[in-house]
């Protein structure tokens, strides 16, 4: 039994409930160490994040009102979220983008491309996870290199 507090996720995706969101959220539930909050709205992101105060962010990098990146830009610099772990998910590395990104890094950011398996996204957020030296790698998960 996990003695730790689940890790509170916030899923960011205007398309929500998509399947490929509603399989993210379901399937980092059911690993039993993840509880996972979904906003649609860019506009309500931010105050959103700030009340919640998540330790995990996934955030759709190509929103309609607010893309990704900017919306990152504005929870960076917001003081609630200094411990947040961000990670960008986008369906546009699923059409054989840079192979950096499709590895997951470009600089600071983390990416995940939607049409990976979601046993990847696990091993990517455990890796973010333990960068952030916040938490134990969640049960059953094996760490990759990115």
């Amino acid at each position: 039994m996990n003695t730790f507090r689940k890790i509170r996720t916030l899923v960011i995706d205007d398309d929500y409930p998509t399947p490929w969101t509603y399989d993210v959220k379901t399937f980092l539930e059911n690993t039993g160490e993840f509880e996972v909050f979904c906003e649609t709205d860019a506009h309500k992101a931010v105050a959103f994040a700030c009340n919640l105060m998540p330790d995990l962010i996934l955030v759709d990098m190509s929103m309609n009102i607010v893309d990704g990146p900017e919306l990152l830009k504005q929870m960076e610099s917001r003081a609630e979220l200094n411990g947040t772990a961000f990670m960008y998910c986008t369906a546009q590395l699923a059409t054989g983008a840079d192979a950096k990104i499709r590895h997951g890094v470009q600089g600071k950011w983390r990416f995940f491309a939607k049409d990976e398996e979601l046993d990847n996204l696990l091993a990517r957020i455990a890796n973010l996870l333990l960068l952030k030296h916040k938490y134990k790698v969640p049960t059953g998960v094996e760490l990759t290199k990115s």
